[in-house]
């Protein structure tokens, strides 16, 4: 999921894109494989996440679903939009309850026109949560 989005985010020059994740030799990979951008290692969970997204302009959470609360919690806490692929319902039930508090923080909210200039994306591996067998 992320790294399609860091490919085709990669070829737009008015992107600055990082991606974010855990295992910074993947994320190092995936900005080699897609030719620029910078690598950050952290993760969903991480408490050094939401420092790792300030200043930008927005974050694409590119992530499993089950990971998209903490990544919304993270980008709230930095001051930075927030757009996800969507999830199951419950999940988005629960986003939902964070919309007062980022209306207080901008205007426009959750609006998916905003022209990013800088762009974060979590790739897929972006989590903590262990794996279900």
């Amino acid at each position: 999921m992320g790294t399609a989005t860091a490919r085709l985010l990669a070829r737009s020059d008015d992107v600055d894109l990082l991606v974010l994740d855990p295992d910074g030799e993947r994320a190092r990979r995936l900005v080699r494989a897609v030719g620029r951008g910078e690598p950050v290692i952290a993760g969903v969970g991480d408490p050094e996440l939401a420092e790792s997204l300030r200043g930008a302009d927005a974050l694409a959470a590119c992530i499993p679903y089950r990971w998209n609360l903490g990544a919304m919690e993270a980008a709230l806490a930095a001051g930075v939009p927030y757009a996800d692929l969507g999830g199951l319902y419950h999940t988005t039930l629960r986003q939902l309850e964070l919309d007062e508090r980022y209306a207080r923080t901008w205007s426009l909210g959750l609006d998916a026109r905003i022209v990013w200039r800088t762009m974060f994306t979590l790739s897929s591996g972006a989590g903590r949560a262990p794996r279900r067998r």
